[in-house]
């Protein structure tokens, strides 16, 4: 199924659904918050990857409260391999939902329901800010505590009135403050209203570890590189990752596909020892090979669909700089020390900006900007991005020259010694 029936479904199906069971809540008070400490939690967060990242910190310290093993997690199926990465939960506590047919999600929704029932589940946060799926499936699972994101009085998306602990979405802060919110909000009193109240001196943002990658690792990944650039890498070589995808959810976050194709030739031009790799996923390879073909050069090669996750994060901790569009491979590069130049438009960095150090941002926001929320479940009637286009390609070549200067000066970056170590 794809993001629109999957969008389709959540408003014709979950909307009624939603309110039935609301009213059902309201008669009955059926699982109301029950005051007992938490033992075992359970996330929720169906799609995008790059906000499993910015969630990390509150799964870890679920995990370090309560232990590995009382933690779950929630997923769709294609979205599960970044839990993996951060190996913050056992495996066989990542619940997956296959989005394959209406009939996939409806039979994983019903054995993720059994295993939080036969689990003992008793307080579930639900990630997401607009699904109604997520509010159901909280409801349905048994626990006494549920905290999620609701409306009160804005004019977000109804999602009914399912959540023991209601949190006040708030636009002015970061998404890892929110979810840090969402996470606090499960110790708190039910009946405050909005949760919750806390002082934000008391918390402070940590970046995502760097992983470490071993030798083999990045032997496998040059050599896939340096199989589809027909070309042999050295330490002396600069690596630059371009992005020029983004996901179905938001496709409008994309910057325009000849700004990409200027960039690189402006590249190539300017870096005789530079290497250019385009990446995306199996769905997005043909877009990027296009991009490719139509630059005719060396030095420039396609890896979407050739890499699985683990591979593109080693990929970046190898590279010398990621050039992305805002979406995942911007958030997965926070857990390598490359730099990341994101190019953001419909939504803010404000909210959905990546983690940690080494990033730059552009962001030529308009009159309109962001027209992406989670008051409009992140769904936009924008047919032009002006906002994206209007991000010049000098812009950007002018941001890469600098980082590079920098990173020349400081005698390149530390991990460069794997690239030297796998291309031996």
């Amino acid at each position: 199924m794809s993001i629109q029936d999957l969008r389709f479904v959540d408003f014709w199906v979950g909307l009624p659904l939603t309110w039935l069971l609301t009213l059902v809540r309201k008669a009955f008070g059926w699982l109301p918050a029950g005051a007992a400490s938490s033992k075992k939690i359970l996330f929720i967060k169906f799609s995008e990857q790059g906000s499993t990242v910015i969630a990390r910190q509150i799964i870890q310290t679920a995990a370090d409260t309560y232990g590995r093993d009382n933690v779950f997690f929630v997923v769709f199926k294609d979205n599960k391999e970044i839990l993996s990465i951060l190996d913050l939960i056992p495996e066989k506590n990542i619940l997956t939902i296959k989005t394959r047919s209406l009939w996939n999600v409806a039979w994983d929704l019903t054995r993720v329901l059994w295993r939080s029932w036969t689990s003992r589940i008793d307080t579930v946060i639900d990630l997401e800010f607009t699904s109604r799926a997520s509010a159901l499936l909280a409801f349905l699972s048994g626990a006494r505590k549920r905290v999620g994101f609701f409306t009160f009085f804005d004019e977000g998306p109804y999602r009914g009135d399912l959540f023991t602990h209601r949190v006040q979405f708030n636009p002015h802060f970061h998404t890892v403050i929110l979810y840090h919110i969402l996470f606090t909000s499960h110790k708190a009193d039910a009946s405050q209203l909005p949760l919750t109240k806390f002082s934000l001196k008391d918390f402070s943002v940590v970046s995502p570890p760097q992983l470490k990658f071993s030798n083999d690792e990045c032997h496998q990944v040059l050599t896939v590189v340096e199989s589809e650039l027909h070309a042999k890498l050295h330490p002396s070589d600069t690596v630059i990752v371009l992005n020029a995808n983004a996901s179905d959810l938001v496709p409008i976050r994309k910057w325009p596909e000849a700004h990409f194709v200027e960039l690189a030739q402006r590249l190539l031009a300017a870096y005789p020892k530079a290497y250019l790799l385009f990446t995306g996923n199996r769905q997005e390879a043909a877009f990027t090979e296009k991009m490719v073909q139509s630059l005719g050069m060396p030095r420039v090669a396609s890896l979407a669909g050739k890499l699985s996750l683990r591979q593109f994060v080693t990929l970046l901790s190898l590279s010398d700089l990621l050039v992305s569009n805002d979406s995942g491979p911007a958030h997965f590069s926070s857990l390598t020390d490359v730099h990341r130049i994101v190019l953001f438009g419909p939504e803010t960095p404000d909210l959905f900006s990546p983690l940690g150090e080494n990033l730059s941002v552009i962001y030529e926001a308009r009159s309109c900007s962001p027209c992406v929320s989670a008051y409009n479940h992140r769904h936009s009637r924008c047919t032009d991005n002006v906002c994206m286009k209007s991000i010049s390609v000098e812009q950007v070549f002018m941001k890469v020259q600098e980082v590079l200067t920098r990173g020349n000066s400081q005698d390149g970056r530390e991990d460069r010694k794997f690239l030297k170590a796998a291309s031996e």
